[in-house]
């Protein structure tokens, strides 16, 4: 079983300029997990599309099993980065699922 663990973040940028800028400390601060976090296969941090919606940036991560998926929340890496995403995220949804599940 593989875990996909999919993060949308709503950033508090007020300009482009200051939104590339986020989405850059934020994009570089994670992927400098990959490699680095046991059962972390991949990473990938975008910002979305400018179709008017809600959310600005999204990590796309898939770990071996839930195990490593729980590693990754509390690994020191990952808690800095986090560190430095306070005050340049406002809003953030996150959803984990099996990404080999088969539905009938």
């Amino acid at each position: 079983m593989t875990i996909r663990h999919v993060v949308f973040w709503k950033l508090s940028a007020t300009t482009d300029a200051e939104r590339d800028v986020q989405v850059a400390a934020i994009r570089d601060s994670l992927t400098a997990l990959i490699g680095r976090v046991e059962g972390l296969h991949t990473l990938s941090v975008q910002p979305t599309l400018d179709t008017g919606q809600t959310w600005d940036l999204v990590l796309d991560a898939v770990f071996s099993d839930a195990a490593a998926l729980a590693a990754y929340l509390v690994h020191p890496l990952h808690q800095a980065a986090g560190r430095k995403a306070i005050g340049m995220v406002v809003g953030r949804v996150a959803a984990d699922y099996d990404d080999q599940l088969q539905l009938p």
